[in-house]
């Protein structure tokens, strides 16, 4: 799969208005209804990683654990999240310091150059397909929306 580009400059003027948050602060309104949300990086990571996004200012590093599945052969790592239904931006970071994004997933430009991935957090949350195929043997999680597209 590809990875899907937002072609008219940052997602910000794009979404404007839309309940997007980027580098922004996203905590700036009050949410009264969080969505138990699954990010899914599907392939080898060679150090400890984390997740960074625009949901809380980019502040808190949300580290990513490895899921074990018996029957897939490929690495699958997951960051599991409580967020309020809108728009955001979300990177990785190692340890030591890289960042990088998913290319597999929708992105965005930032307004450093670089890419970010984009999370839509719709206000009424369905679990997909994909987010059944990963269990996890916990009822809280069963419910959640995967955001593997």
């Amino acid at each position: 799969m590809s990875s899907y580009t937002v072609m008219k400059g940052p997602l910000a003027e794009k979404f404007e208005g839309a309940g997007h948050h980027d580098h922004g602060d996203a905590t700036s309104q009050e949410w009264n209804t969080t969505w138990p949300v699954r990010i899914v990086w599907n392939g080898h990571l060679d150090e400890e990683t984390y997740i960074v996004g625009s949901w809380d200012s980019w502040k808190s590093w949300n580290k990513v654990t490895k899921i074990f599945c018996s029957d897939r052969d490929e690495e699958s790592y997951k960051v599991e999240l409580e967020l309020p239904a809108g728009l955001y931006e979300y990177r990785y970071r190692t340890a030591s310091g890289s960042w990088f994004h998913n290319q597999d997933m929708p992105t965005t430009m930032n307004r450093f150059g670089t890419f970010n991935n984009i999370l839509d957090v719709p206000a009424a949350a369905t679990p997909t397909n994909e987010e059944m195929s990963v269990p996890t043997g916990d009822s809280f999680w069963s419910r959640m929306l995967s955001m593997v597209y």
